[in-house]
């Protein structure tokens, strides 16, 4: 990573905090590890180019940024974000796992 990428990183992160304080929601975020995965490109081509990233940050067996879940792993992160060149209009998406909102309902 760039130092200037690092530092953008780390400015969001502290802007996410500063909503976070001001809503009142009992919620931090802490950045346990950045770095840049030089192997990807993104297809700016593709219709459905976001749902296509999602799966590949999710699948560690499809060839595509398949070190992502044990570096997640390793760093004890509890959250994974792609930064993305041009977000083309989007601030986030994501995939909620239903198993997850099973376990959050009972």
């Amino acid at each position: 990573l760039s130092a200037a990428i690092e530092t953008s990183i780390e400015l969001e992160v502290a802007e996410a905090n500063m909503a976070f304080y001001i809503s009142g929601a009992l919620a931090r975020l802490r950045l346990v590890h950045a770095y840049a995965d030089r192997s990807y490109e993104e297809n700016r081509d593709s219709p459905n180019m976001w749902e296509q990233v999602i799966y590949q940050l999710r699948n560690k067996n499809d060839g595509v940024l398949d070190s992502v879940l044990s570096t997640r792993e390793e760093y004890g992160a509890d959250l994974v974000t792609l930064v993305v060149a041009d977000g083309y209009g989007k601030c986030g998406v994501a995939f909620q796992d239903a198993s997850s909102m099973r376990e959050a309902s009972s």
